[in-house]
């Protein structure tokens, strides 16, 4: 079987994460309002299309058209302080959403399956971006400086609420703002469809964004009550750490505080 015959790549990803979105948009009704009903959600939206695409169907490029695309969308995202690592495959289960050798985080752009063309734009873009690393150092938004401490996360939270007490996050409760001023953190609630029970389940995120609330992302937490408490990390860090109990479990979870993502995870 070809390369080209094997099909889950990223835009199968894509479009599955539609589908789901367009499911959750339709029996979603938002986070509680003062009396404990549900208000419309209306500003949480489907990931932006990825490298690869997974709009209007093109011409697959070959390994180095690829190879040439994957090193302009570094630099790209090295002008615009967001660079990423793009993995594939085995990585993508890791609990581990960082990379060691850069500090950058990891962007998955395909599942286990993939083509020369997932494979040239990895190659090329994560190439290009060690290489302005050799020519420029570390970009702003690596996090390499604070991987001893993002992987220990129970020590991490310790250590900073000793600076700063913790901040509780609740569902339909206000905001958070950095020590900064410059981000908010707030834990809202949706109603979605489980596909393995058929049922509609309330899922909890964090809306993560600019002060004013204009350009924020989402990330789904694994939790499974409304109250959960946040630490902020070092100055300039740009990261937070929260925390939720579980029953005898205690679960905590970094993220970027400027690209709205998950750093790593760690429970005890």
């Amino acid at each position: 079987m070809s390369r080209r015959l094997r099909q889950f790549t990223i835009r199968g990803a894509m479009i599955a994460v539609a589908i789901a979105a367009l499911l959750a948009a339709a029996l979603r009704s938002g986070w509680p309002g003062a009396d404990g009903s549900y208000e419309v959600l209306k500003d949480i939206r489907v990931p932006a299309t990825p490298p690869g695409g997974s709009g209007p169907q093109k011409t697959p490029m070959n390994y180095k058209e690829a190879y040439s695309q994957g090193r302009k969308e570094a630099e790209a995202e090295w002008k615009g302080v967001s660079a990423n690592i793009y993995t594939y495959g085995p990585r993508n289960l890791s609990r581990e959403d960082l990379d060691e050798e850069t500090g950058l985080p990891y962007r998955a752009i395909a599942g286990f399956v993939v083509d020369e063309e997932i494979e040239g734009l990895a190659d090329g873009h994560n190439g290009r971006i060690r290489e302005l690393i050799r020519e420029r150092g570390l970009p702003p938004g690596s996090f390499k400086a604070w991987r001893k401490e993002l992987a220990d996360l129970p020590g991490l939270f310790a250590a900073r609420a000793k600076v700063r007490r913790p901040q509780r996050l609740t569902v339909g409760g206000p905001p958070l703002t950095s020590p900064d001023g410059r981000q908010t953190v707030r834990l809202v609630a949706s109603r979605m469809l489980d596909a393995a029970s058929g049922r509609v389940v309330e899922v909890h995120s964090l809306a993560v964004g600019d002060i004013n609330n204009k350009n924020f992302n989402i990330i789904t937490l694994n939790i499974y009550n409304n109250d959960i408490d946040l630490v902020w990390g070092p100055d300039d860090s740009g990261f937070a750490v929260v925390r939720n109990k579980v029953g005898s479990l205690t679960l905590y979870q970094s993220i970027d505080l400027e690209r709205g993502r998950t750093l790593t995870k760690s429970a005890e």
